[in-house]
């Protein structure tokens, strides 16, 4: 055979001994691997053998008896003197193929190839290394396998190019690693896994320990995977990081895919990965309204919307923040969300949020907001005013007052004392009633002689001495004559004024004051403090019951 190959003397003689040696068996296998050793014409050889027989490397690979490095050397000669038709013709099976993607090392174990025979193999086979050995490998053929994409997309295989490019990056691929890839600037790879951006989310992106992305890659791999709803909410909820500008994630889709924008933006609210600015409620709102998760989303917010600026919230936001229902946000926020001027009907809003309003003083008191509300919402009218006490009581007149809302407001606590005193003076005539007068020395209002009159006659009899002996100053002969014939014993022994008498009045609180009142009225010309009577065992009394009786003597009316 090597006076053969060395000579094209004979090439039928050659031709024939090369094809029967292509017959695949033990002896012809074994020749050919040790004279492979010692021929002076290997590259030859090898050709001739290659073009006689097709699937040689196929051989070659599936030999259980070669070694690694022995398959090396046969592709290495192979590589280097073989054709590319002939190349071609040898990876049929994809054999080749699969043994370059096998050995990760296998770049580093052809380095002694030129770097021209490498590119052209990685090319013709069509090679997408899924790991790679890179050092002492030619940086050319490096250059050639990244910016062709002669690799898969994996944690692996990013790092190489990574390290490839700028090696001090490589470190933060573990936590970002698109925000690296990013970051790096090499396009043939941001371009690759562009191009492939869902493979390399559910592979790359979504592994445990990467979970750091910075909020523009994440928003922009959001973009890239639309509108795969089901990975998009994955990779929201898998990064720690917080959308600043919701504006910014799927807002060119609004018009295109409106139901699958939501869904992300309701996720990204759910998982309270939206930063909590007005300006971002805004956006959510003006594409979809007020929904339950923005009402949600506003609640968990709170704290943070309530110390955020409002100069550039707009008035119709407010308007229809004020007339949502179900909005349980509003309570919590519409202190910080004023409506200036207040132009929402009342009847557009849920009476407890009218409530809301009232309390925080966003109703302007006026006339028509009074009689519109007692249209509407006639249970709070006591409240409004309540509310808005001066206003109200500057514009009482124009107020439809009746006895439940006179009531309420005139026991309520919160009125204040001039007021009440003003709203009792203006419908006592009207709407006095029992409950009122039981209570009118505990509001403390003053009250005139047919003030008093009214009161007087809608009291108990036991009600009647405490109400007499509080308004003394008020009262000339005439009325406590009248007021003690409708009084108990004794005081309405003090009503006859017709003959000379006098009537023995028991000591207690306020009575020197009332008799020093109808001394002060000539109702009577004098009385008498009597000292208790010395007790059988010799004792006194109390204190006070030593002044136990007054001798009251009546002046007779003439």
């Amino acid at each position: 055979m090597e006076y053969l190959l060395s000579s094209d003397l004979n090439t039928d003689k050659r031709d024939i001994f090369i094809k029967q040696l292509s017959d695949e068996t033990k002896q012809s296998w074994e020749f050919i691997d040790t004279f492979f050793n010692t021929t002076k014409y290997k590259d030859l050889f090898i050709q001739l053998l290659s073009t006689s027989w097709p699937k040689m490397w196929k051989f070659i690979a599936e030999n259980p008896v070669l070694t690694y490095e022995r398959q090396i050397e046969y592709l290495s000669t192979m590589l280097s003197c073989l054709s590319s038709d002939q190349l071609v013709l040898m990876n049929s099976d994809s054999e080749v193929t699969k043994f370059f993607n096998k050995h990760k090392d296998i770049l580093q174990k052809l380095s002694g190839l030129d770097s021209d025979t490498l590119i052209q193999a990685i090319s013709i086979f069509d090679v997408h290394f899924e790991d790679l050995a890179t050092e002492n490998v030619s940086r050319s053929v490096l250059e050639y396998t990244f910016e062709h994409n002669h690799y898969k997309i994996n944690v692996a295989m990013i790092s190489n190019v990574v390290r490839f490019v700028d090696a001090d990056r490589v470190a933060h691929l573990k936590t970002q690693n698109y925000t690296t890839v990013c970051s790096l600037g090499y396009h043939p790879l941001l371009l690759y896994i562009q191009e492939n951006c869902t493979f390399y989310v559910k592979n790359v992106i979504l592994r445990e320990e990467n979970n750091l992305e910075d909020e523009n890659a994440v928003v922009d791999l959001i973009d890239r995977i639309f509108p795969d709803i089901a990975l998009c909410q994955k990779l929201i909820e898998h990064e720690n990081m917080c959308i600043s500008k919701l504006e910014s994630c799927c807002s060119d889709r609004l018009q295109e895919s409106p139901d699958s924008v939501r869904q992300i933006w309701d996720f990204i609210l759910e998982n309270q990965k939206l930063k909590p600015i007005w300006e971002n409620i805004l956006i959510y709102k003006n594409a979809f309204n007020f929904t339950p998760k923005l009402i949600s989303f506003m609640v968990s917010a709170s704290t943070e919307l309530g110390k955020a600026n409002t100069e550039n919230v707009p008035h119709s936001f407010i308007q229809d923040f004020i007339k949502a229902n179900d909005n349980k946000a509003f309570p919590i926020l519409i202190p910080h969300l004023r409506l200036d001027p207040f132009d929402v009907p009342l009847s557009q809003i849920a009476e407890e949020n009218v409530s809301i309003l009232i309390d925080y003083r966003h109703i302007p008191f006026t006339p028509d907001q009074m009689k519109e509300l007692k249209k509407q919402y006639p249970s709070l009218q006591a409240r409004f005013i309540l509310q808005n006490q001066a206003d109200a009581f500057a514009e009482l007149d124009s107020v439809a007052m009746d006895q439940n809302l006179f009531q309420e407001l005139l026991l309520d606590p919160r009125l204040e004392s001039q007021y009440r005193q003003t709203l009792f003076d203006s419908y006592y005539q009207k709407y006095l009633n029992t409950q009122i007068a039981d209570k009118v020395d505990e509001m403390g209002i003053s009250v005139n002689r047919d003030e008093f009159e009214e009161v007087w006659q809608l009291l108990s009899d036991g009600e009647r001495e405490n109400f007499l002996l509080s308004h003394l100053e008020i009262l000339n002969g005439d009325d406590f004559e009248k007021c003690f014939a409708n009084m108990e014993v004794p005081f309405n022994r003090l009503s006859n004024r017709t003959q000379r008498n006098q009537v023995t009045v028991p000591w207690k609180d306020g009575i020197k004051q009332l008799l020093d009142r109808l001394k002060a009225v000539d109702y009577i010309t004098s009385y008498t403090e009597k000292a208790a009577a010395q007790q059988n065992d010799g004792s006194r009394q109390d204190e006070k019951s030593n002044r136990s009786v007054y001798i009251v003597r009546i002046k007779v009316l003439k």
